[in-house]
């Protein structure tokens, strides 16, 4: 579990954290000076490139979660068992990711009005129903079950938080952003098809590499085939998403140029 925990946590820190930080004194001020489309704005483009960024994560954490816990984990007392523990519950986590930052960002939307009991309410609604389905589902399918239940459980916390801003009339995502989000998903499953087919005929792949004497050290045939998987994975990315319209060039370069600035 903690294995796996680390790796899920990785976008979360990158992305959520990131964005959410940044969104917040945007939104503070749109919401104190009464620009409600400035708000709106800046909603719709924080969840568009978090989504963006968050959801072909999640696609690489499903498509191959046993090349990824085996090739970055089994060695030493960390055994093939351990790797496969290892991936159900990282398939798991892979699903939950998109609302894991989600939630950072919707908290956000509460925070910058003044409104943090609602947050607060809806985590722990969500930290109950975790742990009723973290028991449940362990007792079930064991541990990808606990893996299982907190994917569940922010859901849950995500639906809450949009229903509670819609409710209170503070924030509804546009249609432009569904059908960005849309876009980026179709991309980002693309993109899962290519991983999940690179993990399936990893032998393959691997195969040439221990030829040139890689099998064996530290830095294996099995560590370069999926570093090479992930940079052509990575590669592969953002034209299909700039062709989808997901995100256009333009967005990625403010984005960028925010970053140095």
């Amino acid at each position: 579990m903690a294995t796996a925990d680390r790796l899920y946590q990785l976008p979360l820190g990158l992305v959520g954290v990131a964005i959410g930080v940044a969104l917040l004194p945007r939104l503070s001020r749109a919401v104190n000076t009464g620009d409600g489309k400035d708000a709106q704005g800046a909603m719709d483009q924080a969840i568009a490139l978090a989504m963006a960024l968050t959801i072909p994560a999640a696609a690489a954490l499903t498509a191959m979660p046993g090349f990824l816990s085996d090739a970055l984990y089994t060695r030493g007392q960390f055994t093939p068992f351990d790797a496969s523990q290892t991936a159900a519950a990282l398939f798991f986590y892979g699903l939950g990711t998109p609302a894991f930052v989600l939630q950072q960002l919707y908290s956000r939307a509460f925070f910058a009005r003044g409104d943090t009991k609602s947050p607060m309410r809806f985590a722990l609604i969500s930290v109950a129903v975790n742990v009723v389905f973290g028991i449940a589902l362990f007792n079930l399918i064991g541990v990808k079950g606990i893996a299982a239940a907190t994917a569940i459980a922010s859901w849950l916390n995500v639906a809450q938080m949009a229903f509670g801003l819609s409710r209170k009339g503070h924030y509804n995502p546009s249609l432009e952003t569904w059908s960005r989000v849309a876009r980026i998903l179709a991309a980002s499953v693309a993109m899962g098809l290519l991983l999940a087919a690179a993990s399936h005929w990893r032998p393959l792949i691997e195969a040439p590499l221990e030829a040139m004497g890689l099998k064996g050290h530290v830095i294996g045939a099995k560590e370069v085939a999926l570093l090479l998987t992930v940079l052509v994975g990575g590669a592969l990315y953002p034209p299909l998403v700039f062709l989808f319209g997901g995100v256009t060039p333009s967005e990625l370069k403010a984005v960028l140029k925010r970053g140095k600035a």
